[in-house]
């Protein structure tokens, strides 16, 4: 029985610790119970194979509370020990799942399922919702000039800057609040629960400078190894921002995508490198398509 339950304690225990506290207690517990079997309080059980000439001995007690004590703490280490390993493994299926493998940002899919989710709840409580879009300027020339794996990297740098600037939670371990994806190839989308549009903006304004004055200097190195040459300046890494807001400018989830990412290339056509909020954003309609 006490073997059961310590078993059991493995699954069921959120900390680890309480696994091999539980496994303690069950073996006090059952100390005990011998003890109150060698004063007369209980009748004593006879376990099968037992030698009876031996039982309610004292050391023979001790022996037996010690044998059950080792093999309990046993399973206690073998159970968490198979439970680390799988909970593990799951992590790691996880991650492949809603992970873009290059960056380590939530892929695609898993952006339009937590999009969807996060615009259920701000409907649900009244909340606000922002999302930013965001598309790297020029990085087909940049890969053009140095090849795609100082690209692949350059992804990374940014992905990083972008993890860098994102709202973690108080509680340990930290967990994100906010929501940094990869929307495809040079694109990223990060949603921002509980944001305003100009507390939205304001994030997206600092996260475009610090793009701008950190991740070129850190492709530096990076080029310097893939074409054996220092670059004569730094990189321009910059990058154009689409700015949409729940329910200001839109109130399902295909809706506010299309409004930040017409906000982003409104940005794309004009001067590049600044942020666009959607209400900013003129009509994309053609003027004879719209007649």
């Amino acid at each position: 029985m006490y073997l059961v339950v310590t078993l059991e304690s493995v699954l069921v225990m959120e900390k680890y610790s309480d696994t091999f506290a539980l496994a303690l207690g069950a073996s006090l517990a059952y100390g005990g119970l011998l003890q109150f079997e060698f004063y007369g309080i209980l009748p004593p059980v006879s376990m099968p194979f037992e030698n009876l000439s031996l039982q309610q001995t004292l050391p023979y007690d001790v022996m037996k509370w010690a044998w059950v004590t080792m093999i309990n703490m046993s399973v206690a280490t073998i159970g968490v020990y198979l439970m680390k390993t799988i909970r593990h493994r799951e992590e790691e299926l996880n991650k492949l799942v809603i992970k873009d493998n290059l960056t380590s940002l939530y892929n695609r899919a898993y952006f339009f399922y937590r999009l969807n989710s996060e615009i259920q709840r701000a409907k649900r409580y009244n909340r606000s919702l922002s999302l930013l879009i965001m598309d790297m300027d020029n990085f087909k020339q940049f890969n053009d000039r140095y090849g795609h794996l100082v690209g692949d990297q350059l992804l990374r740098v940014v992905s990083s800057t972008i993890r860098s600037n994102i709202r973690y939670g108080a509680k340990k371990p930290s967990y994100e609040l906010d929501i940094p994806c990869r929307y495809g190839g040079d694109e990223f989308a990060i949603i921002l629960p509980e944001t305003t549009s100009v507390h939205a903006t304001a994030v997206a304004e600092r996260l475009r400078k610090e793009i701008n004055v950190k991740c070129g200097h850190e492709m530096m190195a990076q080029i310097q190894a893939a074409t054996g040459s220092h670059p004569m300046e730094v990189p321009d890494v910059t990058v154009s921002v689409g700015v949409a807001s729940f329910p200001e400018h839109a109130s399902i989830t295909d809706a506010l995508v299309k409004a930040a990412d017409d906000a982003m290339f409104v940005s794309k056509r004009s001067e590049k490198d600044k942020v666009v909020v959607s209400e900013m954003a003129p009509s994309l309609v053609p003027a004879k398509a719209a007649k």
